[in-house]
């Protein structure tokens, strides 16, 4: 979420043509160590309509609101607060009562071997540095913002819990985090727009991030099942490999802001969108118990396309799907023939999947590699969202 405009593709030009006068922003300076919450915070950049000071802001965020309003008509005004810390688990962001509900205190998990290097010949990284003591960041930076009026917010993090092995239980943090902020600031109609996890190179990442990549996915978007007013926006196949910032940080914020805003008109405004494809059943063929077909439901015309994601090092030689017999063995599926229009009609989509020594099939998962290599994609170019599923 901290990436700033500058910071991301083509920021020379974006920010020579940054001229919105009823798009206003904010950014919360960085603080944490408070004990208890405060009232007052203080703003690095203060409140401003946009022109080439977008600099220094989220580009996510600046990108998202842009989109916003221009899908709302281009006269209504948009405010955009950002309030982003670099590094930082999930439990920062809520109060502690909210943590001991998912039994956790947001403090050192036992068994923690402290901090290894960053990589060979880099600083040392302390994971629990002062920004990720438990509920600093709900002390220091978002209690203060709790008296102003929020339609929506967007959440950008994840990565930091997979090295405290919390993808099972990040799915309880989330929740309990969005019920806190809608509580605290008295709006149970708040609505949520989580961007999940992207596709990133592992091997920068083996000296902290433990748990598998697939499960906090699915923990992040399981949300949307527990909680009214929140959706996943879906970034597996915007790997950016070589960003100097880290390919978990990718510099494709202009993409990943309209998503977020594709979601955000459609559930929150009720514009009638395509925010992408999403999985709707998976059955056998009936003449073979390994092969399958996948019904995925699509606001997109047409069949769609499997194609190579962003960055992608053996593109579509990878399968992204995987099926496994013994919930423990997964083999890639690999695609048979192109995806069809499904047999439901408009909306539906069918893609036919196997592998030739995978017999008694019983479980199917997209999605689950660091780095996606070959994606689904519906007409519109959106991706599929990842998932596992039992065959029916």
């Amino acid at each position: 979420m901290g990436l700033s405009v500058s910071q991301s593709n083509n920021a020379t030009a974006e920010v020579a043509a940054a001229v919105w006068p009823l798009i206003r922003i904010a950014t919360v300076k960085g603080a944490w160590g408070a004990k208890t919450p405060q009232n007052n915070t203080g703003f690095s950049t203060p409140w401003t309509a946009v022109d080439k000071n977008v600099g220094g802001f989220s580009g996510l965020c600046y990108y998202f609101g842009r989109n916003m309003f221009l899908g709302l008509g281009g006269k209504t005004p948009v405010g955009l607060v950002e309030q982003a810390v670099g590094g930082t688990y999930i439990e920062s962001f809520m109060p502690p009562t909210s943590m001991a509900q998912c039994n956790t205190t947001g403090t050192m998990p036992a068994g923690w071997k402290g901090a290894p290097p960053r990589k060979a010949g880099g600083a040392p990284y302390d994971p629990w540095g002062a920004q990720n003591q438990p509920a600093a960041l709900w002390n220091s930076m978002i209690s203060p913002l709790l008296t102003l009026t929020f339609k929506l917010a967007i959440f950008d993090q994840a990565e930091h819990n997979l090295a405290t092995r919390e993808a099972a239980k990040f799915r309880c943090l989330q929740d309990k985090m969005v019920e806190a902020w809608r509580t605290a600031m008295h709006n149970p109609d708040l609505s949520y727009h989580l961007v999940q996890l992207p596709s990133y190179n592992m091997s920068e990442y083996t000296w902290i991030y433990i748990d598998p990549l697939g499960e906090m996915r699915l923990s992040q978007s399981d949300t949307d099942l527990d909680l009214n007013g929140t959706t996943t926006t879906v970034t597996i196949d915007l790997a950016d490999i070589h960003s100097p910032f880290g390919s978990v940080h990718n510099r494709q914020k202009q993409e990943v802001g309209r998503r977020v805003a594709l979601n955000a008109l459609s559930s929150t405004y009720g514009l009638k969108l395509n925010t992408g494809p999403t999985f709707e059943a998976a059955a056998r063929l009936p003449d073979s118990s390994n092969r399958i077909v996948l019904t995925i439901a699509t606001g997109a015309t047409g069949a769609g396309q499997y194609n190579g994601s962003h960055d992608c090092v053996q593109c579509c030689t990878q399968s992204s799907f995987e099926g496994t017999a013994d919930g423990e063995t997964w083999l890639r599926l690999t695609p048979k023939g192109a995806p069809v229009v499904g047999k439901g009609g408009t909306g539906t989509v069918e893609l036919t999947l196997g592998h030739r020594a995978l017999s008694g099939m019983k479980r199917v998962r997209f999605g689950y590699d660091a780095l996606v290599q070959c994606p689904y994609f519906d007409g519109d170019g959106l991706p599929l969202a990842p998932f596992q599923a039992t065959l029916a």
